[in-house]
């Protein structure tokens, strides 16, 4: 059988791969420097824009809820409100009808004491008193 002799590293076989390394670091560096560092600045910009778009839309959701628990609130005044509303508009409503069924009432009694009950009057006509 065949021995296998140990290798020890030497400063020789440790220069060159840190040196290669260290090479390909420095130009990474020099060539991404500049779009790295546009990219963080264009990032930070655009997660200041969020959060202050955040933070205007959370004021605008505080101030919709607080109007809302003001309506909910006032539901109570507002339909006491809408039902005296509609009472007082039903009862406008009633009167005028009342009043056009007193009108209409008249005028049929007024018809019939002008002509006698065995004649009806002709198409058109009305009696000479209106």
């Amino acid at each position: 059988m065949t021995q296998h002799a140990v290798h020890h590293a030497t400063v020789g076989d440790l220069l060159w791969p840190t040196l290669n390394f260290v090479i390909f670091v420095a130009v990474l560096v020099h060539f991404l420097r500049a779009p790295a560092v546009e990219y963080f600045r264009a990032r930070t910009a655009r997660l200041r824009e969020a959060l202050q778009t955040g933070a205007r839309a959370r004021a605008e959701a505080q101030a919709l809820r607080a109007a809302l628990a003001r309506d909910v609130e006032n539901l109570p005044a507002l339909r006491a409100q809408l039902r005296a509303d509609l009472r007082a508009t039903a009862e406008r409503e009633c009167e005028a009808l009342l009043a056009l069924g007193r009108a209409a009432a008249e005028r049929i009694r007024t018809d019939a004491a002008c002509w006698p009950s065995t004649s009806s009057p002709p198409p058109g006509r009305r009696c000479a008193s209106r």
